[in-house]
């Protein structure tokens, strides 16, 4: 089996078209500008941006970061020092290449969120569930026993019915992320997280949850049979997540 011992290649963009090429010698250009292409092994991917998944640890070893000191910079440094005698006649010694990676704090393994990381979000939606639940069956509720419709014929105009039982929902869901915000902080699973961060994500969580009971609610006429079949359908749009 033939082995495959490409290590790099160097392209130079310098033309020679205006040039006698029938000189007894040729200068080098004053600007010279070239290319090293090398080979898979010896460099980075550049098809991939970021991984399409989260990843609790670090995106790439240590040593994946210094392929280019494989090839890539060795060669670039015998490129660059030849073309240095060339113009000049003398053979550049210093500097030497030489290259170090940033200075960054050590990787701090959380196992207990690699362990939970998982379920985490599982918890957090079955949290909310019985709100959805409810809010769903308080409405279709009023819906059922012609609640709205009595306060149409008094004149309440329909949205301040509605925004009436947003409010009321989101008070409740406020109250329930602030406790949740404070747990997670106090407790220490977020604790390099800010805490105000934490309730807006939380609440913002609870602006869709109750928009979503509200565009459920839509299609029952019957209390009980909308409380249970939303949360079935509200648990099934975290599946694909």
């Amino acid at each position: 089996m033939l082995q495959n011992s490409f290590l790099a290649s160097v392209i130079f963009n310098t033309s020679l078209a205006d040039r006698n090429l029938g000189a007894p010698s040729l200068r080098l250009a004053p600007h010279v500008t070239y290319t090293i292409r090398t080979s898979i092994l010896y460099s980075m991917r550049t098809d991939l941006v970021k991984n399409p998944s989260w990843k609790f640890h670090p995106q790439s070893l240590p040593a994946d970061g210094f392929k280019y000191n494989y090839i890539f910079v060795p060669l670039q440094d015998m490129i660059e020092r030849a073309i240095i005698l060339v113009h000049t006649g003398r053979e550049d010694v210093e500097p030497a290449a030489q290259t170090q990676a940033m200075p960054y704090p050590c990787h701090t393994r959380d196992l207990f969120l690699n362990n939970v990381g998982f379920f985490f979000p599982l918890i957090m939606m079955l949290t909310w569930m019985v709100s959805v639940s409810s809010m769903v069956r308080k409405l279709v509720y009023e819906r059922e026993i012609r609640i709205e419709e009595y306060m149409r014929m008094m004149g309440v105009h329909p949205t301040v019915f509605f925004l009436a039982w947003f409010l009321e929902n989101m008070a409740m869901l406020a109250l329930s992320s602030v406790a949740l915000a404070v747990i997670l902080k106090a407790s220490g699973i977020f604790a390099h997280s800010n805490a105000c961060i934490i309730f807006l994500f939380l609440l913002d969580f609870g602006v869709s949850v109750v928009m979503l009971s509200y565009f459920l609610s839509v299609f029952f006429s019957r209390a009980n049979t909308a409380a249970l079949c939303t949360s079935l359908v509200y648990m099934i749009s975290f599946l694909p997540y």
